[in-house]
């Protein structure tokens, strides 16, 4: 139940909630830039290299940064105890 396939389908899945972040804090912090520049944003920081090395890797950076991207959108759109409860989680978790 424990193959490297699977592990790493894990840090995919945690690879594209990232770039989901990525979108969703640019087009927060700049509303006034279209879709289609805020999507390359994401796309390109989701192809970050030390990023994108890791999400073939069993590794906790991945996910790491997905928690950590996550909790700074709800703060960002303050809601800071969903930002304390994600974090917590991730505590436990990670």
């Amino acid at each position: 139940p424990c193959s490297p396939l699977l592990l790493r389908s894990t840090n995919f899945a945690f690879a594209l909630g990232c770039a989901a972040l990525f979108w969703q804090i640019s087009s927060h912090l700049e509303p006034e830039s279209g879709d289609k520049i805020t999507f390359l944003k994401a796309f390109a920081l989701a192809c970050y290299p030390l990023h994108w090395f890791f999400t073939f890797l069993y590794y906790t950076d991945v996910g790491s940064t997905t928690a950590v991207f996550a909790m700074y959108l709800a703060s960002l759109k303050r809601s800071y105890w969903t930002s304390v409860m994600v974090s917590v989680l991730i505590y436990f978790y990670i």
